[in-house]
């Protein structure tokens, strides 16, 4: 039989479990509210946050049609707002993963596909641009790298795509010699390597004191969207030079 002090305990604990229920209950439909109101008002990143704390107050909403309904258009909304302003910041990526999601909310849903294709001409713009600077310094690889990201992001991308066909062009014209020498310097064949670059090298020095022509063994690449004669030949034999053992055996302070 209860004594009267495990009775009063009892009471309590029933009195406490009972005053938390009803306190998240109310705190709950507090930011139900809050939320539907913020949506309305046109504030979504704030209605979010108070429909998504309610949820995990009152895991049971989630059986709520109308308000999975508001959920879904809070989260919608307030993903585009931060791709947008993600936009705005010229980062790319997270703009086209919050406009991502926003689709994925609503399929098809009009501002955020506006969006992600906005943020996906962005990327494809600052990626042709970091191809310009790596081919105006040689780096022909690394062009061509930016350029395929570009076309993946818009693969009607004109100027990439124009750019791109330069490059192969470039790559096809390229001087036996040099391209024998990324070869051999593939191989590890350094002292070849150095021996084919430097042929290139003379090839190019030569013909950057004449007029040159069609014909004339240049390394003549060109960046994309130029027509200049690149240092492509004597970037890579310094690179080669840097990659070879001897030169980091012997030479003080040789970064490997």
């Amino acid at each position: 039989m209860p004594t009267p002090l495990s009775r009063t305990f009892l009471f309590t604990v029933l009195t406490l479990s009972l005053a938390l229920l009803l306190g998240t209950g109310c705190a709950t439909h507090r930011d139900i509210q809050q939320g539907r109101a913020a949506l309305h008002a046109d504030q979504p990143l704030l209605a979010r946050a108070h429909l998504q704390r309610a949820l995990e107050r009152s895991p049971h909403r989630a059986n709520d049609p109308d308000f999975v309904r508001d959920l879904r258009q809070a989260r919608r909304d307030a993903a585009v707002v931060e791709g947008q302003t993600a936009l705005r910041r010229q980062d790319t990526d997270r703009a086209i993963e919050r406009f991502t999601a926003a689709l994925q909310h609503h399929p098809g849903w009009g501002p955020a596909a506006a969006g992600l294709n906005d943020a996906h001409a962005a990327a494809a713009d600052a990626l042709y641009e970091q191809a310009s600077h790596a081919a105006d310094r040689g780096d022909l690889d690394a062009a061509r790298d930016a350029l395929d990201a570009a076309l993946s992001h818009r693969n009607d991308h004109a100027a990439a795509q124009a750019s791109l066909q330069s490059l192969d062009r470039a790559t096809a014209d390229a001087p036996a010699a040099f391209r024998h020498a990324l070869q051999q310097a593939d191989a590890g064949a350094w002292d070849d390597a150095l021996a084919s670059l430097d042929a290139c090298v003379a090839a190019h020095t030569k013909s950057s004191n004449t007029s040159p022509t069609p014909s004339s063994p240049t390394c003549n690449t060109g960046s994309p969207g130029r027509s200049t004669t690149s240092t492509a030949c004597p970037t890579a034999r310094a690179r080669c030079v840097r990659s070879s053992p001897a030169w980091r055996t012997t030479t003080p302070g040789a970064i490997t």
